[in-house]
Protein backbone atom coordinates (compact mmCIF):
# COMPACT_ATOMS: atom_id res chain seq x y z
CA UNK A 1 0.00 0.00 0.00
CA UNK A 2 2.78 2.04 0.82
CA UNK A 3 4.34 1.65 -2.44
CA UNK A 4 0.84 2.64 -4.48
CA UNK A 5 0.65 5.75 -2.33
CA UNK A 6 4.40 6.85 -3.32
CA UNK A 7 3.46 6.53 -6.64
CA UNK A 8 -0.13 8.58 -6.20
CA UNK A 9 -0.10 11.32 -8.71
CA UNK A 10 3.04 10.18 -11.33
CA UNK A 11 2.18 10.51 -14.54
CA UNK A 12 2.82 7.45 -17.14
CA UNK A 13 5.91 9.43 -18.43
CA UNK A 14 7.19 9.96 -15.16
CA UNK A 15 7.09 6.36 -14.29
CA UNK A 16 9.11 5.77 -17.80
CA UNK A 17 11.79 8.07 -17.21
CA UNK A 18 12.06 7.17 -13.28
CA UNK A 19 12.98 3.46 -14.91
CA UNK A 20 15.21 4.92 -17.26
CA UNK A 21 17.38 6.56 -14.79
CA UNK A 22 17.35 3.62 -12.30
CA UNK A 23 19.62 1.74 -15.47
CA UNK A 24 21.77 4.83 -15.28
CA UNK A 25 22.41 4.92 -12.25
CA UNK A 26 23.12 0.95 -11.82
CA UNK A 27 25.81 -0.90 -13.45
CA UNK A 28 24.43 -4.23 -14.68
CA UNK A 29 21.00 -5.90 -15.44
CA UNK A 30 18.19 -5.69 -12.76
CA UNK A 31 15.18 -7.60 -11.69
CA UNK A 32 11.56 -6.56 -11.33
CA UNK A 33 11.56 -5.96 -7.83
CA UNK A 34 14.77 -4.18 -8.22
CA UNK A 35 13.80 -1.87 -10.38
CA UNK A 36 10.29 -1.11 -8.33
CA UNK A 37 12.41 -0.57 -5.06
CA UNK A 38 15.11 2.06 -7.31
CA UNK A 39 11.93 3.56 -8.61
CA UNK A 40 9.21 3.44 -6.05
CA UNK A 41 6.91 2.17 -8.20
CA UNK A 42 5.01 -0.58 -7.40
CA UNK A 43 5.77 -3.62 -8.71
CA UNK A 44 2.34 -4.62 -10.86
CA UNK A 45 3.29 -1.17 -12.46
CA UNK A 46 6.94 -1.76 -12.64
CA UNK A 47 6.06 -4.79 -14.63
CA UNK A 48 3.73 -3.16 -17.12
CA UNK A 49 6.12 -0.28 -17.58
CA UNK A 50 8.97 -2.55 -18.22
CA UNK A 51 7.33 -5.01 -20.82
CA UNK A 52 6.22 -2.19 -22.97
CA UNK A 53 9.52 -0.68 -22.87
CA UNK A 54 11.14 -4.46 -23.49
CA UNK A 55 8.40 -4.19 -26.66
CA UNK A 56 10.06 -1.05 -28.06
CA UNK A 57 13.54 -2.35 -27.67
CA UNK A 58 14.58 -0.45 -24.75
CA UNK A 59 15.01 -2.92 -22.28
CA UNK A 60 16.12 -6.32 -23.08
CA UNK A 61 14.98 -9.44 -20.74
CA UNK A 62 18.16 -11.93 -20.02
CA UNK A 63 17.74 -15.51 -19.71
CA UNK A 64 17.70 -15.42 -16.21
CA UNK A 65 14.71 -13.06 -15.79
CA UNK A 66 16.95 -10.33 -14.89
CA UNK A 67 16.40 -6.90 -17.44
CA UNK A 68 19.55 -4.86 -18.91
CA UNK A 69 19.68 -1.74 -21.14
CA UNK A 70 18.27 -3.20 -24.88
CA UNK A 71 20.11 -1.26 -28.68
CA UNK A 72 17.21 1.09 -29.12
CA UNK A 73 17.82 3.10 -26.04
CA UNK A 74 21.94 2.51 -26.51
CA UNK A 75 20.70 4.61 -29.84
CA UNK A 76 19.16 7.61 -28.46
CA UNK A 77 21.67 7.35 -26.05
CA UNK A 78 24.71 7.79 -28.68
CA UNK A 79 22.66 10.53 -30.72
CA UNK A 80 23.55 13.13 -28.45
CA UNK A 81 25.23 15.81 -30.39
CA UNK A 82 27.80 17.54 -27.91
CA UNK A 83 28.57 14.35 -26.50
CA UNK A 84 29.23 12.21 -29.53
CA UNK A 85 31.30 15.90 -30.86
CA UNK A 86 33.40 15.28 -28.11
CA UNK A 87 34.04 11.55 -27.84
CA UNK A 88 34.87 11.36 -31.85
CA UNK A 89 37.19 14.58 -31.36
CA UNK A 90 38.64 13.02 -28.10
CA UNK A 91 39.48 9.31 -28.75
CA UNK A 92 42.94 9.74 -31.28
CA UNK A 93 44.28 12.25 -28.06
CA UNK A 94 43.50 9.60 -25.07
CA UNK A 95 44.80 6.58 -27.52
CA UNK A 96 48.06 8.57 -27.55
CA UNK A 97 48.09 9.74 -23.71
CA UNK A 98 47.38 5.61 -22.99
CA UNK A 99 50.26 4.41 -25.54
CA UNK A 100 52.22 6.73 -23.51
CA UNK A 101 51.47 6.25 -19.95
CA UNK A 102 50.42 2.64 -20.15
CA UNK A 103 47.18 4.04 -17.98
CA UNK A 104 43.79 4.02 -18.09
CA UNK A 105 42.49 7.48 -20.31
CA UNK A 106 39.25 8.33 -19.40
CA UNK A 107 36.43 11.40 -20.97
CA UNK A 108 34.13 13.04 -18.39
CA UNK A 109 30.93 15.13 -19.00
CA UNK A 110 28.68 16.92 -16.53
CA UNK A 111 25.57 15.27 -15.43
CA UNK A 112 23.47 17.44 -13.22
CA UNK A 113 24.97 16.57 -9.35
CA UNK A 114 27.70 14.88 -10.67
CA UNK A 115 29.86 13.76 -13.86
CA UNK A 116 29.42 11.01 -15.91
CA UNK A 117 32.04 8.84 -17.77
CA UNK A 118 31.70 9.21 -21.12
CA UNK A 119 34.44 7.29 -22.51
CA UNK A 120 37.86 5.31 -22.30
CA UNK A 121 40.81 4.12 -23.49
CA UNK A 122 42.82 0.67 -21.65
CA UNK A 123 43.49 -2.25 -22.19
CA UNK A 124 44.41 -4.95 -19.58
CA UNK A 125 47.21 -4.31 -18.06
CA UNK A 126 46.15 -1.27 -16.40
CA UNK A 127 44.34 -1.15 -13.64
CA UNK A 128 41.27 -2.81 -12.97
CA UNK A 129 38.10 -2.54 -11.85
CA UNK A 130 38.11 0.85 -13.28
CA UNK A 131 34.88 3.05 -13.48
CA UNK A 132 32.33 1.72 -16.58
CA UNK A 133 31.52 3.74 -19.08
CA UNK A 134 28.73 5.25 -19.18
CA UNK A 135 28.54 5.57 -14.74
CA UNK A 136 28.19 8.51 -12.68
CA UNK A 137 30.41 10.09 -10.25
CA UNK A 138 31.17 13.19 -7.84
CA UNK A 139 32.40 15.92 -7.99
CA UNK A 140 34.14 15.99 -4.77
CA UNK A 141 36.01 12.67 -4.51
CA UNK A 142 37.11 12.56 -8.52
CA UNK A 143 40.24 14.41 -10.05
CA UNK A 144 37.90 15.49 -12.60
CA UNK A 145 34.96 16.50 -10.66
CA UNK A 146 37.62 19.04 -8.84
CA UNK A 147 38.07 20.32 -12.36
CA UNK A 148 34.39 21.05 -12.95
CA UNK A 149 34.09 22.29 -9.42
CA UNK A 150 36.87 24.77 -10.22
CA UNK A 151 36.63 25.83 -14.11
CA UNK A 152 32.48 25.77 -14.60
CA UNK A 153 30.00 28.00 -13.00
CA UNK A 154 30.72 29.18 -9.32
CA UNK A 155 27.56 28.40 -7.89
CA UNK A 156 28.48 24.46 -8.27
CA UNK A 157 31.00 24.80 -5.77
CA UNK A 158 28.84 25.86 -3.08
CA UNK A 159 25.43 23.72 -4.37
CA UNK A 160 27.97 20.60 -3.96
CA UNK A 161 29.11 21.45 -0.45
CA UNK A 162 25.35 22.16 0.71
CA UNK A 163 24.40 18.67 -0.89
CA UNK A 164 27.09 17.36 1.31
CA UNK A 165 30.46 15.71 0.48
CA UNK A 166 29.82 11.69 0.92
CA UNK A 167 32.62 9.83 2.32
CA UNK A 168 33.98 7.14 -0.18
CA UNK A 169 37.50 6.39 1.74
CA UNK A 170 39.58 7.83 4.58
CA UNK A 171 40.94 10.10 2.29
CA UNK A 172 37.59 11.56 1.00
CA UNK A 173 37.59 15.22 1.09
CA UNK A 174 34.26 15.83 3.79
CA UNK A 175 34.65 19.33 5.16
CA UNK A 176 33.76 22.23 2.91
CA UNK A 177 36.68 24.94 3.62
CA UNK A 178 39.24 22.31 3.01
CA UNK A 179 37.45 21.13 -0.56
CA UNK A 180 37.11 24.29 -1.28
CA UNK A 181 40.72 25.29 -0.67
CA UNK A 182 41.39 22.20 -3.05
CA UNK A 183 39.65 23.75 -5.75
CA UNK A 184 41.36 27.36 -5.45
CA UNK A 185 44.52 25.30 -6.47
CA UNK A 186 42.77 23.51 -9.16
CA UNK A 187 41.93 26.91 -10.77
CA UNK A 188 45.58 28.16 -9.85
CA UNK A 189 47.34 24.84 -11.24
CA UNK A 190 45.35 24.27 -14.22
CA UNK A 191 45.08 20.79 -13.37
CA UNK A 192 43.12 18.11 -10.50
CA UNK A 193 44.50 15.40 -8.70
CA UNK A 194 42.72 12.25 -6.34
CA UNK A 195 44.56 10.66 -4.26
CA UNK A 196 42.49 7.23 -3.16
CA UNK A 197 39.54 9.98 -2.42
CA UNK A 198 37.21 7.53 -4.23
CA UNK A 199 38.32 4.00 -4.43
CA UNK A 200 41.27 2.79 -2.13
CA UNK A 201 44.39 2.29 -4.10
CA UNK A 202 43.68 4.45 -6.98
CA UNK A 203 44.70 7.65 -8.17
CA UNK A 204 43.56 10.35 -11.05
CA UNK A 205 45.30 13.31 -12.65
CA UNK A 206 42.94 15.64 -14.66
CA UNK A 207 43.06 18.48 -17.16
CA UNK A 208 40.01 20.65 -18.92
CA UNK A 209 38.77 20.24 -22.31
CA UNK A 210 37.81 24.33 -22.59
CA UNK A 211 36.05 25.45 -25.98
CA UNK A 212 35.37 28.80 -26.33
CA UNK A 213 36.31 29.33 -22.53
CA UNK A 214 33.79 27.29 -21.59
CA UNK A 215 34.39 23.76 -19.62
CA UNK A 216 32.85 21.13 -22.30
CA UNK A 217 34.88 17.89 -20.60
CA UNK A 218 37.80 16.73 -18.59
CA UNK A 219 40.60 14.24 -19.55
CA UNK A 220 41.89 11.98 -17.00
CA UNK A 221 44.47 9.59 -16.31
CA UNK A 222 44.12 6.99 -13.87
CA UNK A 223 46.62 4.25 -12.37
CA UNK A 224 47.59 3.28 -9.80
CA UNK A 225 48.02 5.09 -6.12
CA UNK A 226 51.59 3.84 -5.97
CA UNK A 227 52.30 5.80 -9.39
CA UNK A 228 53.51 9.06 -9.92
CA UNK A 229 50.80 10.62 -12.05
CA UNK A 230 52.42 14.12 -11.51
CA UNK A 231 54.87 13.48 -14.65
CA UNK A 232 51.76 13.13 -16.75
CA UNK A 233 50.65 16.74 -16.53
CA UNK A 234 51.96 18.18 -19.62
CA UNK A 235 51.15 15.11 -21.94
CA UNK A 236 47.76 15.87 -20.48
CA UNK A 237 46.95 19.27 -20.72
CA UNK A 238 48.41 19.13 -24.17
CA UNK A 239 45.91 16.19 -24.81
CA UNK A 240 43.16 17.90 -23.65
CA UNK A 241 44.15 21.12 -25.68
CA UNK A 242 43.92 18.69 -28.70
CA UNK A 243 40.57 17.67 -28.23
CA UNK A 244 39.14 20.99 -27.85
CA UNK A 245 40.76 22.12 -31.07
CA UNK A 246 39.27 18.85 -32.32
CA UNK A 247 35.74 19.19 -31.68
CA UNK A 248 36.30 23.18 -33.36
CA UNK A 249 37.61 21.49 -36.32
CA UNK A 250 34.25 18.90 -36.01
CA UNK A 251 31.74 22.00 -35.78
CA UNK A 252 29.28 22.17 -38.90
CA UNK A 253 29.83 25.45 -40.52
CA UNK A 254 26.81 27.81 -39.93
CA UNK A 255 25.18 28.17 -43.42
CA UNK A 256 23.70 31.57 -42.48
CA UNK A 257 26.77 33.23 -41.57
CA UNK A 258 27.43 34.94 -44.79
CA UNK A 259 24.37 36.54 -44.80
CA UNK A 260 25.49 38.31 -41.31
CA UNK A 261 27.09 41.83 -41.33
CA UNK A 262 29.10 42.86 -38.33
Amino acid sequence: MAGNARDAGRTTASRLFAVMDAFADRQGPMTLSEISRATQIPVSTTSRLVAEMSDWGGLRRRSDGAFEVGIRLWRVGVRAASERELHEGALAAMQDVHDATGQHVQLYVRDEGGIVHLAKVADRRCLPGATAVGSRVPLHATASGKVFLAFAESRLLADTIDAGLRRYTRWTITEGRQLARAVENVGRSGVAYSREERRPGVSAVAAPIMVDDVLVGTLAVVGPATTDLRRHERRLTAAAQRVADAVVSRRTPDPTAWLRFD
